[in-house]
């Protein structure tokens, strides 16, 4: 089985000390999960720092940085894909955006879910929910609290109308930059998917 993991900074292995360092293998949850499921199952680690949805960044003009640009060229070299994990919006929450967490979850459902049922419609999808952005010190995300505030709602609501299973965010803590995870969370993470995978899919 080929599991594709498309996210940004969370899915990259950012650790939360504004230094931009990366998790080691043995930490980030892709690479755990890879672990866990053993060499019947294939991972294809696909994070990038800052990467949105829809939505473009002045800060970052490459196409890479927007799911909406990216993503279908990205799946379709990686095909054949059995299982899409996709865990974004977390960017999109920044103040400079119009974003809240259910336009993430309808911008999901139609640039990159619909994307799916066109291109690979036997692909199957897991939907991991962003945490609810609090207190976080990035430029940019100083009122995400407010906008973010739905993402359990909006994306468990997304996942059930396109009958996708789906990780709560009630698991995902994050460090002392309020946006990332930390490294308890990627094993929980890591062990929350293959629970899915083993069991579901």
């Amino acid at each position: 089985m080929r599991i594709l993991c498309y996210g940004d900074s969370n899915t990259w292995g950012y650790i939360p000390n504004g230094k931009h360092e990366r998790y080691p293998e043995d930490i980030r949850y892709p690479m755990v999960l890879q672990k866990l499921l053993g060499n019947d199952y294939e991972i294809i680690e696909e994070g990038l720092c800052s990467r949105t949805i829809a939505n473009q960044d002045p800060k970052h003009s490459g196409d890479e940085y927007i799911a909406k640009r990216h993503f279908e060229n990205c799946f379709k070299s990686h095909m054949p894909v059995d299982l899409l994990i996709l865990f974004l919006g977390s960017n999109d929450m920044k103040d400079y955006f119009t974003f809240n967490a259910f336009d993430a979850a309808l911008a999901l459902d139609e640039l990159i879910i619909g994307k799916i049922k066109q291109i690979s419609p036997n692909t199957k999808i897991i939907i991991v929910i962003p945490k609810e952005i609090e207190n976080s010190n990035f430029e940019g995300f100083e009122n995400a609290k407010i906008k973010s505030k739905d993402f359990e709602k909006a994306y468990e609501y997304l996942a059930k109308l396109n009958n996708c299973q789906f990780v709560p965010n009630n698991i995902l803590d994050v460090g002392q930059d309020g946006l990332h995870l930390t490294k308890d969370a990627h094993l929980s993470l890591a062990n929350a998917l293959y629970n899915l995978i083993i069991n579901s899919i």
